[in-house]
């Protein structure tokens, strides 16, 4: 009896494990199974009508997303940054496999850490049906010349647009130069036609600079010219980020010294004010708020200092005798009392040491060149201290027990040098420097002195001199470049992260360089005298060719090489050239439009191949002074200024592979004169508007209304 039982115990136990079994698992296998049949009724297993997801899986360091794939072969995605340095991505790539595509779709992505931007890209396709997939890898070309990739994908083809714009090159910016003072260049958003910044050329920072004044981690340094008015404003420097800001304002005209008490920054005005002979306008740096000093008693105030509430002014041309004196004021009563004193001719700096006020004579003193004269503030008693080193002292500014004075002139250059009084010894010394070019402000961060140079720096505009008192080494830290004294900017080129652009100053032409990350513009090649009226700009092989439309061996036109390797500069000549305008590459020859000449003497095509340096020429009766060249596949496309079904230019269109000519003609041309590709689009600068063509529409499928529509002259276009 007991073993039946048993015997039945267990059969029971395996029954009920199996019905546990069957209901534990059974629901997961009839859902994998609808899965399976609904997968294959959206078609997932069905070769060409599949729809399977796009998707990225990114290498390391790199970031993709958001695929989008149209019938186009436009492939549109997010490439970001994860590594640890910034990276310039120069193009972008598909293979259909892991290994390195054959092309690259030329692209300039500037990406930080961390940073991402979307791009839109050709993408080759083995077919190009709507549910059609796109699987391989993506790769990426960096400005070091590196291939990388970028990850592997799998793509569907969509019926929808990418959501950028063809060509973007992940910002979907183009660059305009404008020719106008104050120059610039103007990044336009292809996306969405907005002009989204406009860099200034044509301010002048450390223009005639002056007085300076260190705040934290901030120098604020008064530049008497440049800025947005022409007559002065204000530089900030920022030492620890080495980056550059500005401070402008209506009242500023003529600035020349600057002192701070609490957030208030009060500025010498050597011109304008209430009564015309200069004030002093007062920058609240908590409220960028202004609010000004004016009374009668201005006669060109210079250098201004702070002791106590007392605000010490040296005015240059007031006083008793006409020859300056120096205005108190007191901040608490806003009243004004004076020092008078014979000893006073043209006083400009001042600073205190104790209870003494030490002030720069300009002219004047026992040599006639320049003295300190102190003044007492407990006794009102005057001294002076004389020395033949003085020519023109400016500035002055302690550390300890040593007042270091900016020379204008004098020393070892004859341009300026430093000098170092001791207070306490009544000994001089001073420290000179190739770098000195009439030195003025001057102001002291720990034992390191900042002094501003009038003029010299890399454009001659003033610069910012670094002294180290340890040593007495003397560097430039900064050579404020990103708002040079720069007016007629050429057409830009971008290639390896940096953008190259001509430029003149002070009516000499000189190369360029512009880069997207920080916007800064430096200049890379000294003045060059073989520019005469240069053009457009191509890259080939880390060769810069740039066109010069008259001028050469033969003077109606070459072509200057710069390599942007070794800095170096050589040229292309030849009698063919008749004021050369646009030049654009394909393969290893440089197509060159010439603006004049030819057969039928409205300009034609140059072709110049630079691997045997031989040249043709191509004729055509359609070219009316052809400007600018760029290549859609084997299809060069030619800006016509004129002529055309409208009589205001239109599009020339060479096939290099049947060499026949074709036009493209509307009404909406008027006298184009500039134009770059950005994708599969041509964006065409037109008398005031941006017309942008695609070519294989064979039509303009937009225009841009957003430029200014004032102090605008466009001088160049170049995308990203």
């Amino acid at each position: 009896m007991s073993k039946k039982l048993i015997k039945r115990s267990k059969k029971e136990v395996h029954a009920q494990s199996a019905m546990e079994y069957l209901l534990t698992y059974g629901w997961s296998i009839l859902i994998i199974a609808i899965a399976l049949v609904t997968l294959f009724e959206l078609g997932y297993f069905n070769g060409t009508n599949s729809t399977l997801p796009s998707e990225c899986i990114p290498q390391i360091g790199f970031l993709c997303n958001n695929l989008q794939l149209n019938s186009t072969g436009n492939l549109t995605l997010t490439v970001g940054n994860n590594g640890g340095q910034n990276l310039v991505i120069t193009g972008l790539g598909c293979s259909n496999s892991s290994s390195t595509p054959t092309t690259f779709s030329p692209v300039l992505l500037t990406l930080g850490q961390d940073q991402s931007k979307q791009v839109t890209f050709e993408c080759q396709l083995n077919s190009q049906n709507i549910g059609s997939s796109f699987k391989g890898s993506l790769w990426v070309q960096l400005n070091n010349g590196q291939e990388e990739e970028l990850g592997s994908t799998s793509a569907t083809v969509s019926t929808g647009s990418p959501t950028g714009v063809p060509g973007s090159n992940g910002q979907g910016i183009i660059y305009i130069s404008n020719l106008n003072y104050p120059s610039n260049l103007i990044q336009l958003n292809l996306v969405n036609g907005n002009i989204i910044n406009s860099i200034s050329l044509g301010q002048t920072p450390l223009s005639s600079s002056t007085s300076i004044s260190l705040e934290g981690q901030d120098i604020y340094i008064v530049n008497q010219r440049g800025g947005q008015l022409t007559v002065g404003n204000i530089t900030i420097y920022d030492t620890q980020t080495n980056q550059l800001s500005s401070i402008n304002s209506q009242m500023f005209n003529y600035p020349s010294g600057i002192a701070f008490s609490g957030s208030n920054a009060y500025i010498t005005n050597q011109g304008g004010g209430e009564f015309y002979y200069g004030n002093v306008p007062i920058y609240n740096t908590q409220t960028n708020q202004f609010s000004s000093i004016d009374s009668p008693l201005f006669k060109y105030p210079s250098g201004i200092t702070f002791y106590g509430s007392n605000a010490y002014i040296t005015n240059q041309g007031g006083g008793e005798s006409g020859a300056g004196n120096v205005l108190i004021y007191n901040t608490q009563t806003n009243q004004f009392s004076s020092i008078d004193s014979p000893l006073f001719d043209s006083p400009r700096g001042i600073t205190f040491y104790g209870s003494n006020a030490y002030i720069i004579n300009d002219l004047g003193g026992q040599y006639g060149a320049g003295n300190i004269i102190i003044y007492n503030t407990q006794t009102n008693q005057f001294s002076s201290i004389d020395s033949p080193l003085f020519e023109s002292p400016l500035g002055i500014s302690f550390l300890g027990a040593n007042a270091y004075i900016t020379n204008q002139e004098g020393g070892e250059s004859g341009s300026g040098n430093l000098i170092i009084y001791n207070t306490q010894t009544n000994q001089f010394s001073s420290i000179d420097s190739q770098l000195f070019d009439y030195p003025y402000g001057i102001d002291f961060s720990g034992s390191n002195a900042y002094i501003t140079n009038e003029y010299g720096g890399l454009f001659e505009d003033g610069n910012l001199l670094l002294l180290n008192t340890l040593n007495n080494a003397i560097t430039d830290p900064q050579h404020f470049t990103n708002n040079n004294m720069l007016y007629e900017p050429y057409p830009i080129v971008l290639s390896g992260g940096l953008g190259y652009f001509i430029g003149k100053q002070y009516g000499q032409y000189s190369l360029f360089t512009f880069n997207p990350f920080n916007n800064a513009v430096n200049r890379t090649a000294s003045f060059i005298s073989d520019f005469d009226s240069p053009g457009n700009l191509a890259i080939y092989n880390n060769n810069l060719y740039i066109i010069n439309q008259e001028g050469g061996e033969f003077y109606y036109g070459n072509v200057l090489i710069y390599n942007t390797q070794n800095n170096q500069f050589s040229s292309i000549n030849s009698n063919l050239f008749y004021f050369p305008s646009g030049i654009s590459f394909s393969g290893s020859t440089a197509y060159i439009t010439n603006t004049e000449g030819g057969q039928y003497g409205t300009g034609n095509l140059i072709l110049y191949n630079t691997q045997n340096n031989q040249f043709s020429s191509i004729d055509s009766p359609l070219f009316d002074s052809p400007l600018q060249i760029t290549f859609s596949g084997p299809n060069a496309y030619m800006l016509n200024k004129y002529g055309g079904e409208f009589g205001t230019g239109n599009l020339i269109i060479y096939n290099t592979q049947t060499n026949q000519f074709s036009s493209f003609d509307s009404p909406d041309f008027d006298y184009p004169t500039y134009m770059t590709k950005s994708g599969s689009d041509i964006y065409i600068y037109n008398s005031g508007n941006i017309l942008v063509f695609n070519p294989s529409q064979n039509t303009i499928v937009n225009s841009i209304t957003t430029l200014p529509s004032s102090n605008f002259y466009v001088n160049g276009m170049s995308n990203t």
